[in-house]
């Protein structure tokens, strides 16, 4: 394995919780941890996760005037209204909206780990506040990080920010600001995503190193412990082989140290005796929280 940047410097205050902490126990123990995923989260859902010990993704977004047809600034569950429009599906109303203090009331003191899903640069102050209400081997936050972005990685991609039907898309969140964050956190644990990346990009090689895969790793190293690549395909690629190929998950952990988070429904596996981060929308596949060291 890679020898890993590290981010703060572990003390007796700060790494007692990274012992306990599942992902980074995973990492040591190149092992996967796999996380429940629901773009709508449920009571029912974080009901489970509590009953059975396992985990949830809060996606924490920002609405307001300055993003579309929003009379006031909130902070709220969802996606990009962007996201919807995609998906075909109805973009949510404001009063449809659900504000996530609340879920974190419900599970604060409880053994659920917590990925915070961060949508906008607008509330990390939010998700700096409300995760300390989580035990510190518990938690960890994602974001889309424009530092990644292909439009700055292969300086070719048309700007993904564009206005449609009334409303725009979130900022994607600059690194500086995850850096503030991990720090403000005591070194949470971070997944740091891209987009704009194609699978023929990564898969591309230069003798034995693949050139995408090095910017985008080299960007992030020492500052997150996963990425996900978000990798699109043709669409002439037949469904069940839109998996990342073993050869640039085992790349990225060997020479980086960084976990390529998965798509476990999707059938994405990582090679053997490398640790990754799954994700599936089935309670069932998520991982439970193990606490003992």
């Amino acid at each position: 394995m890679a020898e890993i940047q590290e981010g703060l410097p572990l003390t007796t205050e700060n790494s007692d919780w990274k012992e306990k902490h599942p992902l980074l126990r995973a990492s040591a123990n190149n092992q996967g941890f796999i996380c429940f995923h629901s773009k709508n989260l449920n009571p029912t859902h974080i009901k489970e996760a509590i009953d059975q010990q396992k985990s949830i993704e809060i996606d924490v977004s920002k609405v307001g005037p300055n993003i579309g047809k929003y009379p006031q600034e909130k902070i709220v569950v969802a996606h990009a209204p962007w996201m919807y429009l995609t998906q075909g599906q109805r973009i949510p109303t404001a009063e449809e909206l659900e504000a996530p203090d609340d879920i974190v009331d419900r599970i604060a003191g409880e053994d659920v780990f917590v990925k915070f899903d961060i949508k906008s640069p607008d509330v990390i102050s939010w998700v700096i506040e409300h995760a300390r209400n989580i035990k510190p081997y518990l938690r960890m936050v994602h974001a889309f990080v424009g530092d990644i972005h292909a439009i700055y990685v292969k300086g070719e991609t048309k700007d993904a920010y564009s206005q449609e039907k009334g409303y725009s898309v979130l900022d994607y969140v600059p690194l500086e600001e995850l850096k503030r964050l991990r720090s403000e956190l005591d070194g949470i644990p971070i997944q740091v995503s891209c987009r704009g990346i194609s699978i023929d990009d990564l898969k591309t090689k230069s003798g034995d190193n693949y050139p995408i895969v090095d910017k985008l790793c080299k960007t992030v190293q020492g500052q997150a412990e996963v990425i996900n690549f978000n990798a699109y395909y043709p669409s002439s690629t037949p469904k069940e082989e839109r998996r990342l190929p073993h050869e640039i998950i085992r790349y990225t952990w060997e020479k980086y140290g960084l976990m390529v988070e998965l798509n476990i429904d999707k059938g994405e596996t990582a090679p053997k005796g490398v640790p990754f981060l799954g994700r599936s929308d089935k309670m069932q596949n998520a991982s439970t929280v193990d606490l003992q060291p």
